[in-house]
């Protein structure tokens, strides 16, 4: 999730029963001139806004057990917001990016990790399922990419690893793991390398037992 997406959650968007998520708005935070423009310079604005396309509005899937029972504990233990907040200050107010930044940082000094800003965690997220072979268009649809072209282009590199077996896995669905062309082959292979070396090993045993010139 994107930080604007992530500070913008609320309780009622988290479907406990389906393990989901549903992002719906997002916190955008009004700074600088925006803030003077409204007479109101020197303290902090924001605004729940609409995800600006139609595939930001998404449902995404809580794969990970250990992350749902953080969700429940955090219920357990998060400040009451009038907003309705999953994550907010201990006013119940929004939080600011830069403050969260900030936490991020030191429980990384903490844990001896290399320090990374947010929007690599999300990144990260995405390399990790593409790798684990997840398919591009769920992948897409998890990170509300507007197109595949920037899921494909983004992490595209990390796609090959999945890729190395796809000639035996075709083989095993058209006809079966026992009897896949290329497993035969490869077997065959082995048989005769195997038999080669039994026939180097045979002649070398003869040798070593006729005397020596």
């Amino acid at each position: 999730m994107r930080i604007g997406e992530l500070l913008g959650v609320q309780w009622e968007d988290i479907d406990w029963a389906h393990d989901i998520i549903r992002v719906r708005r997002e916190i955008f935070w009004l700074r600088g001139k925006e803030a003077a423009e409204l007479g109101e310079s020197g303290q902090p604005l924001w605004r729940f806004s609409t995800p600006k396309t139609r595939n930001a509005r998404r449902a995404i899937i809580i794969r990970s057990r250990g992350l749902k029972e953080a969700l429940e504990l955090h219920r357990l233990s998060s400040p009451q917001s009038p907003h309705n907040l999953v994550f907010c200050t201990r006013n119940g107010t929004p939080l600011q990016p830069r403050n969260v930044y900030r936490k991020l940082q030191t429980t990384l000094d903490h844990a001896k990790l290399r320090r990374v800003g947010l929007h690599s965690l999300r990144h990260t997220y995405d390399a990790l399922e593409t790798a684990a072979g997840t398919h591009a268009k769920i992948i897409q649809a998890q990170m509300g990419h507007a197109s595949i072209t920037t899921t494909l282009d983004t992490y595209g590199h990390v796609f090959p690893a999945p890729y190395l077996n796809m000639g035996t896995d075709l083989d095993e669905l058209v006809y079966g793991a026992k009897d896949a062309p290329a497993k035969i082959l490869l077997r065959n292979q082995a048989e005769t390398h195997q038999d080669k070396n039994d026939d180097e090993q045979n002649s070398s045993d003869t040798t070593s037992t006729q005397p020596e010139d």
